[in-house]
């Protein structure tokens, strides 16, 4: 399947066409596709075929781009089940961005009220370079029991093999219960970008300055 990419003032699209006839066409951010583009994602480009031409304010790309499902297109992690019991994360809806993580537990587990208790899932992953793997809470758990990850968002490193943790935190005033295969936390696979860092003597200047919390107002 072949596509066109272009950027126009800050929006990208990409427009497919396949040997049948069929079409498709998306828009993206483009910071984001950039994203996705520096972190070979999505487009797994053969050098061959790529071409990149600037004209002005206008940016143009073309590839080839095999037509597959959602999620070949995105990538394959690689889990290993570190207890046969495990159970490998899985969405909980075609267009899911998280996939749940479920606890490895022999038997249930009491978080009292301001404790914190790490909570194991049994899984190692191999995320491909140039991705991260973040662990967010549950709508439905921190909601319902006030149990969230104590470090708010976990980071899962590309170059991390040990046992996902997940440390669920008790916002609660009660005593909450977790049982073996509940669901405890979401686990989103993301691109990341790695940047040189550069020291300099001064930052370019901007309206907002210095401004830090609170400084655009309350409404």
């Amino acid at each position: 399947m072949y596509f066109k990419a272009e950027k126009v003032f800050g929006k990208f699209t990409v427009c497919g066409w396949s040997s049948e006839g069929s079409s498709v066409k998306i828009t993206l951010n483009w910071t984001f596709f950039v994203q996705l583009f520096h972190a070979q994602i999505l487009l797994k480009w053969d050098p061959a075929h790529f071409c990149f031409q600037r004209k002005h304010s206008r940016i143009s790309l073309l590839f080839v781009l095999p037509l597959r499902g959602r999620k070949e297109i995105l990538m394959k992690v690689k889990i290993k089940k570190l207890v046969q019991s495990a159970k490998i994360p899985a969405y909980g809806s075609a267009y899911a961005a998280g996939a749940d993580l479920y606890a490895c537990i022999d038997e249930a587990l009491t978080v009292g009220p301001g404790e914190t208790v790490l909570i194991h899932t049994g899984i190692a992953v191999e995320l491909p370079e140039g991705t991260a793997g973040l662990v967010y809470a549950r709508s439905g758990l921190a909601t319902k029991k006030g149990l969230a990850p104590a470090n708010k968002v976990g980071v899962i490193d590309a170059d991390y093999r040990g046992e996902i943790m997940v440390g669920l935190y008790n916002h609660s005033a009660e005593a909450q219960t977790i049982v073996p295969g509940e669901r405890i936390a979401q686990f989103v696979v993301t691109p990341v970008l790695t940047p040189v860092f550069e020291e300099v003597e001064t930052l370019s200047e901007t309206v907002r300055a210095a401004g830090g919390f609170g400084s655009t107002g309350q409404t």
